[in-house]
């Protein structure tokens, strides 16, 4: 009889497994649908305005600009209201506030002593930036504010009286979705932000930088001064027919606990900035940045879309719906799909 019930509840946990995953994959695709309704609740209100890829290095990227429009006003609140009453921090508050990495007025966001755990953990609690395969509850960089950094250099500085490695970024939340880049470009997730022919303008930038969503476009370097630099009309194939956001390839075990994950898993505050690159941005996808497994022993993971669901990725179309696209399919399907000025005539199998 024992041996008889321990076959039942082997046959059976497949099942359940197979149920709770089902279940899981569910929720992120919802996850997916809220960041789409966050895109068009931001276009209805900005006169059809897409919402910027950042604002500029360093400062707000598009997760967090998306708050408002996603319940979390709060969250974007305590950015614009920042003010850490150094002297030589600029006047007009957190827009132009270095949110990643301190300055030479050791001010730094993150790790500032006006952030309280609960207030980070505010910001490492965005219920639709987590999918549930990979994680759950707050999660993010010393959200209690230590001085436990992740850093392949030996550079020191001296902060509220501690000392840690300087990596580019003073933690903050992370999240599991990710802009869709698309670039000519070989390093997609550096976004050539800086490489635009002028960025007051809305001139074609260099480097043919075709992502759906793109730098704000603002004055005399001012970050608080921005407005949208394109309209929905940028998606030249149509909502339908345009990627924009996806799940972010991290691979098994690169989470919180490795050493790299800073590199794998970065963090959602600002647009840092670390080798002279944006790393906490986007993700490239196209013929050369294909759908990765999470098993797969690459190092630039970084760089690229992938998914802990099995033999799919989730990704958001321009629409705001939500589809399981298959990790085989060819990158010149995904590169029509993420190139936003392009004429795709195909459409995911």
């Amino acid at each position: 009889m024992i041996a008889i019930i321990g076959i039942l509840i082997a046959l059976l946990l497949p099942a359940v497994q197979a149920a709770r995953e089902a279940a899981r994959r569910m929720q992120c695709t919802n996850n997916l649908k809220q960041i789409g309704l966050g895109v068009h609740n931001f276009v209805s209100t900005n006169s059809e305005g897409l919402p910027p890829l950042d604002l500029k290095m360093k400062r707000p990227t598009i997760v967090l600009i998306l708050t408002p429009y996603l319940e979390q006003q709060g969250i974007w609140d305590s950015i614009t209201s920042w003010n850490p009453n150094i002297a030589s921090e600029p006047t007009n508050k957190g827009l132009n506030t270095n949110l990643d990495k301190p300055g030479t007025d050791n001010t730094v966001f993150w790790l500032h002593p006006n952030m309280t755990t609960e207030i980070r953990k505010s910001f490492c609690s965005i219920p639709y930036m987590k999918c549930p395969t990979r994680r759950s509850g707050a999660v993010g960089h010393n959200i209690n504010g230590t001085a436990t950094f992740f850093s392949k250099d030996t550079k020191s500085t001296i902060f509220v009286g501690q000392t840690y490695k300087n990596v580019g970024s003073s933690g903050g939340p992370l999240g599991d979705y990710a802009p869709i880049i698309y670039t000519t470009h070989a390093t997609p997730h550096c976004t050539n932000f800086e490489r635009v022919a002028n960025v007051n303008s809305l001139a074609v930038p260099i480097h043919e930088n075709r992502s759906p969503f793109r730098r704000a476009m603002i004055t005399n370097d001012d970050a608080s001064t921005w407005i949208c630099r394109d309209k929905m009309s940028w998606w030249s194939s149509g909502t339908s027919n345009q990627l924009i956001f996806g799940e972010k390839s991290i691979p098994l075990g690169g989470l919180a606990t490795d050493e790299l994950a800073w590199r794998h898993d970065q963090n959602i505050i600002c647009a840092t900035e670390d080798d002279g690159r944006n790393w906490t941005i986007g993700r490239g996808l196209g013929e050369s940045y294909l759908i990765r497994s999470p098993t797969e022993s690459i190092a630039d993971h970084h760089q690229y879309f992938g998914s802990w669901h099995s033999g799919v990725c989730n990704f958001l179309l321009g629409d705001g719906s939500v589809r399981g696209v298959s990790v085989t399919v060819p990158g010149k399907i995904l590169a029509e799909l993420a190139r936003a000025d392009g004429n795709a005539t195909n459409s995911l199998p």
